[in-house]
This record gives C-alpha cells, structure tokens and sequence, in this order.
C-alpha cells in the first residue's frame, strides 16, 4: 500500500493464481478472510491431501469420484 496505489480495504481486494498458486491463494484468502473480498483459483486443487493409507485412498477416491476410474 505505500509503493503502489492500491484500495487499502477488504472490498478492494481479492486474490488469486494459477494452479498451485490458486490453490495457495484460496487458502491465504481463508486464513485471512478480512483481508479479502474475493479469492479464486485457476485450475487449482481444491481437494485435502489423499491420506497415506492405500484402503482409506481407495475409498476417499470412490467416494469423490464416483465410478469413474
């Protein structure tokens, strides 16, 4: 806010990146909801982490996925 002219409140503000960098900015965005108005994410994981064990995977991925693999 003091090198750039910029709308120092919430309803100026949003965030957002490209992949990864989506998947961060949304995450930023929620931790710090009175910072910004809007967040988005451009082909970003919106998904938790796959847990580590192979049954509870297969299981996370029927449920999410349906059928489809």
């Amino acid at each position: 806010d003091r090198t750039y002219p910029t709308a120092a409140c919430r309803a100026g503000r949003a965030l957002g990146g490209l992949s990864m960098g989506g998947y961060g900015a949304l995450l930023y965005a929620f931790d710090h909801p009175e910072r910004y108005a809007a967040a988005f994410s451009l082909s970003g994981s919106l998904f938790r982490p796959m847990p580590d064990d192979p049954e509870a995977r297969a299981k996370r991925a029927i449920h999410m996925f349906g059928r489809a693999y």
